[in-house]
């Protein structure tokens, strides 16, 4: 037993006691110096340090990789909190510039619907549903004859309040391009490749170009001076304005309101989950 490298280990420590003081074991040597139990000491000394060591290795084994193990799940869980307080963050501030811009959206369908029943109260229509988006409106009833007073054109233009329209639809447009701006800003959280609205962007853009060109006819108007294709062009504008665009607006209005809600639910859902 002399020759095993533990037990001659534990010999000097037992013969070097300040060695092993600090262990805190020395009442386990308190018969090392008694003839005859200087085996059986040592024996239960080397079982003892070897305990210790074993433990106070695997101690600080553990512990090593216990921190390695800690820190990597701290990070994991910064890692998680960062990008829930950014998803968080966006959806609030996406839901503000959404609900102006649907408000808006909401107005614009409104304003051109008003302007058709200006239009269809010149007309012989009667008992009809004048929210019924279906029923095509009569726009050569604005001009009955192209011979009247520039005073009656420009009463007609205004009876169908072409500026409120077109002013509903400007600010509908600058408030979805907020809202794009915004997307886009934050595309490292969305990771979007396209803008979720970009059909209706595509819908106003087109609205907007008919809206210029009546511009220009009303310019003619203050001008005093009007031709029969500028009233032509002028009419053609109206009638698509008023009769084709309003479905398609309408149309958008159901798809704003799905994109939105899958939206809502790709970013909330899971805050809501039993």
């Amino acid at each position: 037993m002399e020759g095993n490298g533990i037990i001659q280990l534990i010999n000097y420590m037992l013969e070097n006691k300040e060695i092993i003081n600090p262990l805190n074991i020395s009442g386990m040597i308190s018969i090392a110096d008694e003839p005859g139990h200087r085996t059986i000491a040592t024996e239960v000394i080397a079982n003892g340090v070897m305990t210790f060591i074993v433990t106070l290795i695997a101690t600080y084994i553990g512990s090593k990789k216990g921190s390695k193990d800690t820190v990597k799940l701290y990070k994991e869980e910064e890692k998680f909190k960062v990008k829930e307080t950014l998803r968080r963050e966006f959806y609030f501030e996406y839901e503000k510039l959404y609900i102006n811009m649907y408000n808006d959206l909401k107005s614009v369908i409104s304003q051109i619907k008003c302007s058709r029943i200006e239009v269809l109260l010149m007309t012989s229509f009667k008992d009809i549903d004048f929210n019924d988006i279906n029923i095509e409106v009569d726009v050569c009833k604005i001009y009955p004859n192209k011979e009247l007073s520039l005073d009656i054109i420009r009463e007609n233009m205004k009876n169908i309040q072409i500026d409120n329209l077109r002013d509903s639809i400007e600010k509908l447009k600058f408030n979805l391009h907020k809202l794009k701006e915004f997307m886009e800003l934050k595309g490292y959280v969305t990771r979007y490749k396209e803008f979720k609205y970009d059909s209706l962007e595509s819908e106003l853009s087109y609205i907007s170009s008919l809206f210029n060109m009546v511009g220009i006819i009303e310019d003619s108007f203050n001008d005093d001076f009007i031709s029969d294709s500028d009233v032509d062009n002028c009419l053609k504008d109206i009638d698509i304005i008023l009769n084709k665009s309003i479905k398609k607006i309408v149309n958008q209005k159901q798809k704003v309101k799905e994109i939105h809600k899958n939206i809502s639910y790709e970013f909330m859902e899971s805050y809501f989950k039993d």
